[in-house]
């Protein structure tokens, strides 16, 4: 019977049991590198012609996440085994998480629990708070999750500023959101969420300028890439407040390195990429893993292909 050889995360047991007579889930070390047709991994394993290598009659291989910048395309491509992200199983989370990061921000949620730790009975212990309605939310990206976003904050009474230069003008009437530049967008925005793609290779879209052009005590939401942005700037910025807070669900090291300070940094709110959970999209995650697998061991083409 054809393997589906679980690389990193995930119960190879549960998918086992959803690929039924189609294949057999293992993990690397039960696994026969013969009769591995499709790799499956999540983020942490970089798929390359190293890798296949090892695995020589692949014919697939999946990520179980929406980002793929882990996967070599051109090594895939060469190697004639088809590319699968598994986008949308957990969108709604993603926008959600974002969203109310963005609210705790505004309200200054965290700032004030961290005082009333310290033993401060405050109202005004988390700087400036700042009504919803009426403020201005700059979202970066402008696919599935951005335009969840977009729209839910839209529907709250905030004005939604956006860039994303491969958005249709449709997409943004749709989501709710005015078309902006980047710089202005920064210079605008009370809190500014990423929901941008990050490409292996590319500078970071918020760096030392960028967050130069924000304005003081705004928020910072990250739950997509850490690499969009560069940290040790971060860093410096939070001491500039700008932004005064930052909501960070990822890290360039997962989990942070022990001794790593950066995470200690004053007003850095960081959570352990959590964003996408919830037990819905937990499961939908392991069926559009099987699907996919199930296809490709047929010699058919599903939904998430990009190479």
């Amino acid at each position: 019977m054809s393997q589906v050889a679980v690389l990193e995360y995930f119960d190879a047991e549960r998918l086992d049991a959803l690929l039924g007579d189609a294949a057999q889930a293992v993990t690397p070390a039960e696994c026969d590198p013969d009769e591995v047709a499709v790799v499956v991994s999540g983020g942490g394993v970089t798929v390359d012609a190293e890798l296949l290598s090892r695995y020589p009659r692949t014919r697939a291989a999946i990520t179980g996440s929406t980002g793929y910048d882990h996967m070599d395309l051109d090594d895939l491509r060469a190697a004639g085994v088809a590319a699968y992200c598994t986008p949308d199983y957990c969108s709604r989370e993603v926008a959600d998480f974002a969203l109310a990061c963005a609210l705790a921000g505004l309200r200054g949620v965290v700032g004030l629990d961290r005082a009333m730790q310290a033993g401060v009975w405050e109202e005004r212990a988390a700087g400036v708070t700042r009504r919803v309605r009426g403020s201005v939310l700059g979202v970066i990206g402008l696919g599935k999750i951005g335009s969840l976003v977009a729209r839910d904050a839209s529907a709250l009474g905030m004005r939604v500023l956006a860039t994303d230069p491969a958005a249709s003008d449709e997409a943004f009437a749709a989501a709710g959101a005015e078309r902006s530049e980047f710089g202005p967008l920064l210079e605008q925005s009370d809190v500014v969420t990423l929901h941008a793609p990050y490409v292996r290779g590319s500078r970071p879209l918020l760096d030392g300028g960028g967050f130069a052009l924000m304005k003081r005590g705004s928020i910072l939401v990250n739950a997509a890439r850490a690499e969009l942005l560069d940290i040790e700037a971060l860093i410096h910025g939070l001491a500039e407040e700008r932004p005064a807070w930052a909501f960070m669900d990822v890290w360039d090291s997962e989990p942070p390195q022990p001794g790593d300070h950066r995470v200690d940094a004053p007003n850095l709110v960081l959570t352990p990429h959590a964003a996408w959970y919830s037990p819905e999209a937990d499961a939908a995650l392991y069926e559009r893993i099987a699907e996919v697998a199930a296809a490709a061991l047929r010699g058919e083409t599903a939904r998430g292909l990009i190479a």
